[in-house]
């Protein structure tokens, strides 16, 4: 009787830790590239986003226009660009080339911190 029990409670908690999201994974078991946005400086409150190379991806809530800081995790990624508008088209505010960290976006000029609403990453000699 006990023993079926405690199966169950196991059988249980497998499932729970199966579906609970991993953050930071290693680059081979992920299926794209990754980058860590943080809502904060010093990398608190974060979220891992896939990106899709070569392509503008704007932000949106809860994300958009509160970006303190970020972290590149893949190794296949070279350069992103971070823009204060959705649409990538004026000038990046950000780029960061073979960069893989950025602790608090307040160290580059222009006043956007909490200000980036899309970016775009690229592998090779990065974004146009």
């Amino acid at each position: 009787m006990h023993f079926s029990t405690l199966a169950a409670i196991i059988g249980s908690l497998s499932a729970l830790a199966l579906a609970t999201p991993a953050p930071h994974l290693p680059a081979a078991a992920r299926a794209a590239p990754v980058i860590s946005v943080c809502n904060n400086a010093d990398y608190v409150d974060c979220m891992d986003i896939e990106v899709v190379l070569d392509d503008c991806q704007d932000l949106y809530d809860p994300w958009n226009d509160v970006i303190s800081s970020f972290k590149i995790l893949a190794p296949e990624i070279r350069a992103c660009a971070f823009y204060k508008d959705h649409g990538c088209g004026a000038s990046p505010s950000i780029v960061a080339p073979y960069i893989t960290e950025v602790a608090d976006v307040w160290v580059y000029p222009g006043d956007f911190n909490d200000q980036i609403s899309a970016y775009i990453c690229a592998s090779g000699a990065g974004p146009q």
